[in-house]
């Protein structure tokens, strides 16, 4: 499996984030529906409102991170998101990201989906594998 992907497909093989990058539970994700979802009520094969097909769904633990509030939505610091000018970076690098001194939730949410984002609102973050900028040039995404 490891040579098809990365002979065949010419994709990199990359292990899941050591420290997750998600989102608090009550984080308002709107779908092609018109329906709008706390992240923790998603199911897989839900259609986002930017047309991104749920594929994956993750509950873990935010311990031992640093939460912040970015445009209103609570995520993790180490979350991907892309700013005009800088490009694609963690949330805590955004200058408009705020940090939460007291997170309580035991459990923070990642979602992954086929188009490899997540828009929310106006603001675009990557979902949970974090995929950057090389790998979607790979795999022409």
């Amino acid at each position: 499996v490891n040579s098809f992907i990365k002979d065949i497909l010419k994709l990199r093989i990359t292990a899941p984030p050591a420290i997750p990058a998600c989102f608090s539970k009550n984080t308002k994700v709107s779908l092609s529906n018109r329906v709008t979802k706390n992240i923790s009520d998603l199911e897989i094969g839900d259609v986002l409102m930017d047309n991104g097909t749920v594929t994956g769904i993750m509950k873990l633990s935010p311990k031992h991170q640093d939460v912040y509030v970015l445009h209103g939505i609570v995520v993790t610091g180490n979350h991907s998101v892309y700013h005009d000018s800088l490009g694609w970076i963690p949330v805590e690098e955004h200058p408009n990201s705020l940090i939460v001194n007291e997170f309580d939730d035991n459990f923070v949410y990642c979602v992954n989906t086929d188009t490899k984002t997540i828009t929310l609102g106006n603001t675009v973050f990557a979902d949970w594998d974090d995929i950057d900028e090389i790998d979607l040039l790979i795999s022409g995404l």
